[in-house]
């Protein structure tokens, strides 16, 4: 049942993406779209997740969320900006292939001594992700309503590069969240504490909510207007399907036997990047490297072997 949750989790995901590039076609300000989105998926983590509880309110465990929260809107922010002037399906495989950075990022923080080593796998599917994104963006054409222009090439390329880095330290800072629960206090010196269980309640409601507070004060001050009927439709539709993609994902861990939580990350990451490059293909008729794709998706899954 694992790939089942899996699955759901990554078409509700490519649906936020969507529902970004919708966004941005019928003319949505994309300060308003990401305050929806924002407010959206914070309330979907109270009502799809157990509500947290004041008594057990983790101060470590809501900043770690809210540092990470503020890089994840970094992100978001990045990801907009990308779309209008590039390939809305090679930006997400960009933003997606960032999965298998942590890996690296782990080995060098904590070393072989945590468990964390560079494989041979690993660095096959780090050569595989490269040459896939170098070969998408080297014949990247985008024949949607927005086309970039040449002058937008580099532009985009920059962002996108951005993009995958900012997902890395995204993805590793989780990990390094987990490590807060299975390794003594003062283990490593960016392990100062040891959390409990029910401290980890404290992380998606700080993660979602700063986030919130940020693009709520830049869409009231830089607009000074309400939502449009679209606007309120695309931004609340990716709040409520980003919520419920982080419950079946998490949902999906919950359920995983030992083997298969290796490659849960992985898999949700490569069906992603599929879907992405489906309704991009279907919908706007973008032009997407298979060839490409297919290396980026076979190096996340070969580097999580």
């Amino acid at each position: 049942m694992a790939f089942v949750y899996i699955t759901i989790a990554s078409t509700m995901a490519a649906l936020v993406n969507l529902c970004l590039r919708k966004n941005i076609q019928y003319g949505g300000s994309i300060k308003s779209y990401l305050c929806l989105y924002f407010w959206f998926s914070f309330l979907s983590s109270f009502f799809l997740f157990q509500s947290p509880r004041m008594e057990s309110f983790s101060t470590l465990m809501t900043t770690a969320g809210s540092v990470t929260g503020i890089l994840n809107y970094i992100m978001i922010v990045l990801v907009a900006k990308a779309v209008l002037i590039g390939p809305s399906g090679l930006t997400f495989a960009f933003q997606n292939s960032g999965s298998i950075l942590p890996a690296f990022a782990l080995f060098v923080l904590f070393g072989a001594s945590f468990g964390f080593v560079i494989s041979v796998p690993l660095l096959i599917g780090f050569c595989s992700i490269l040459c896939g994104l170098f070969l998408s963006s080297r014949k990247q054409k985008d024949v949607s309503d927005h086309q970039p222009k040449k002058s937008n090439f580099f532009q985009w390329f920059s962002l996108a590069i951005i993009i995958f880095f900012v997902q890395g330290v995204i993805l590793t800072l989780f990990q390094w969240k987990e490590l807060l629960y299975l390794c003594e206090p003062k283990a490593h010196v960016l392990l100062p504490w040891r959390c409990i269980n029910d401290d980890q309640q404290w992380f998606l409601p700080g993660f979602f909510f700063i986030p919130s507070l940020i693009q709520t004060w830049v869409f009231v001050v830089g607009e000074k207007r309400w939502f449009s009927l679209k606007e309120g439709i695309f931004g609340t539709a990716a709040g409520v399907l980003n919520g419920g993609a982080a419950f079946f994902l998490l949902f999906g861990l919950e359920h995983a036997s030992g083997g298969e939580k290796l490659i849960l990350f992985p898999l949700f990451s490569i069906m992603v990047i599929f879907f992405c490059d489906l309704w991009g293909r279907m919908i706007y008729k973008e032009k997407i490297h298979w060839v490409g794709t297919a290396l980026c998706a076979a190096g996340v899954l070969i580097g999580a072997l």
